[in-house]
Parts: structure tokens; C-alpha cells; sequence
């Protein structure tokens, strides 16, 4: 039931909110990985890369954590067409998993259109291609909120009892629930943490700081791994040599007359 007396809007107050963040930079800063320089020569290149792993880094740095976390899988994701646009000349806009099945290439069947020597092999060695296919879990995971695939078969405690009339009911019945607790006479009962959204969503919200700053470590690595070992300046070279410029259909205009 709706009390109607209560307004659905909310002031934005911008001093609270601005304290929240302060305060989950303050802890982030000293946790997260190093930031990239964007005027370091590597990204010249890459600056459509580095907007997407800028905005999950600061994702993270602010403290929104699940947001931040499908972004770092949209970095991997948009680096590896990248990839493969500069490598074999195809613009790529199909699932991550048939981007995977593509990079895998099994039979060298999937880079018919690469004008490389070595197209009839996968795009990428057995190491890279069982690390996107850990990322699209987790990818998919996120997107989808299946609790079940994020928990696995972790399981948590709880315990139940009716509610109580009256706060000062309540406050007696969870001191007497600890007391009991302690000494055996009751016992929490295990549930799978995907029992309930609700409480899920709880848990997993409780959880996607840790989850978020370890998946910055080890994506950043992978990120910087795909770029330095397949996006270097002799790659697009090899490319505009093979396919041509996107620039090559731009007419060109005498700016002197």
C-alpha cells in the first residue's frame, strides 16, 4: 500500500552525495590500479579505447561498482573488435560469443575475408581465448542478473522468526535470537543466496567493491596485453596497407584558395 502523503520525488541533495564519493575515491584511489596516461604514445591511436577504460575506471574510483563492472567487459569487448577490424579488415558487431567463435576460427573457417598470411589460424592463441570466454560468465552474468551463475553455489545463513508489534519487540526477540545463537540451542539455516532477488541483489551489492577492484586488475592487465601485443603502430600500418584508410573516401579540400 502507497501512502499518498509521501511525494515519489526525492530532493537531490548534492552535499550528501558529494561526502558518498569522497568518501569511496579516498579507498579507491589506494586500491585501484595505477590510472593510464592518455598522453602516453601507445594510446594515439586508441583513443575510442581509452574513453571506454576511462569511464570504468571512474566508475569504480566513484564507488559505482556495478556499472563500473560492465564496462570492463565492454573495454575488453570493443578492444577485441577492434582487433579484429584491424587484423582481417571486418567491422565487428556480432555477439561476444560469436565474436569468440570467430577469434577462435575452429576448422579456419571463420577469417575467410582476412587478407593476412596466417588467417586459417585462430586470431588469437588458446591462453586469450579461454580468458574472454571466462569474461563473457561474467559479462553475461551482470547484463542478465543471474544470481545463480554470480553465487555459484555459495550459500549463506539465516534465521527466521515472526515480526515483531513493536520496535522494542523486535530489539528483545534479535537479542534473544543471538543469545540462543551462541549457546547452540537454535541454529541458522543454509539457503542458496540466490533464494531471493531481494536479498541477492543485497548481497551482491555488498560484494561488488571487492569483485570490482579485482576485476580492474586483472582486466587492465588483459586490456593492456591486447593493445601493446596486437594494436601497434606497425598493425595499423599493415592494415592501411592491406584495406585502406577510412579517411581514403574524405575528398580533399584546398583550403589555400
Amino acid at each position: 500500500m502507497v501512502d499518498n502523503d509521501v511525494s515519489i520525488w526525492a530532493n537531490l541533495d548534492l552535499t550528501e552525495h558529494t561526502t558518498k564519493v569522497n568518501q569511496e575515491m579516498e579507498i579507491n584511489e589506494i586500491k585501484l590500479p595505477l590510472l593510464f596516461n592518455a598522453e602516453h604514445p601507445t594510446f594515439a591511436l586508441q583513443q575510442h579505447l581509452y574513453s571506454i577504460y576511462l569511464d570504468s575506471y571512474r566508475c569504480i574510483l566513484y564507488g559505482l561498482y556495478h556499472p563500473g563492472i560492465m564496462v570492463l567487459t565492454q573495454l575488453i569487448e570493443a578492444t577485441v573488435n577492434e582487433i579484429i577490424y584491424v587484423h582481417d579488415g571486418i567491422p565487428n558487431h556480432s555477439t561476444l560469443k560469436q565474436t569468440i567463435e570467430y577469434c577462435e576460427n575452429a576448422n579456419g573457417r571463420k577469417r575467410h575475408k582476412s587478407r593476412l598470411p596466417n588467417a586459417k589460424a585462430p586470431l588469437f592463441p588458446k591462453f586469450v581465448i579461454d580468458y574472454l570466454k571466462q569474461l563473457l560468465v561474467v559479462r553475461d552474468s551482470y547484463i542478465h542478473l543471474n544470481y545463480t551463475k554470480l553465487f555459484k553455489d555459495q550459500s549463506v545463513g539465516i534465521l527466521g522468526f515472526d515480526a515483531p508489534k513493536t520496535f522494542e519487540d523486535g530489539l528483545h526477540r534479535i537479542k534473544t535470537a543471538n543469545d540462543k545463537l551462541k549457546t547452540g540451542k537454535i541454529t541458522y539455516t543454509p539457503v542458496n543466496i540466490d533464494f531471493d532477488t531481494r536479498f541477492a541483489d543485497q548481497t551482491k551489492r555488498n560484494v561488488d567493491p571487492e569483485w570490482a577492484r579485482e576485476w580492474a586488475w586483472e582486466i587492465y592487465r588483459g586490456f593492456w596485453f591486447l593493445v601493446d601485443e596486437y594494436l601497434t603502430r606497425e598493425d595499423y600500418e599493415t592494415h592501411i596497407r592491406l584495406y585502406g584508410s577510412p579517411f581514403d573516401k574524405v575528398p580533399i579540400t584546398n583550403i589555400d584558395e
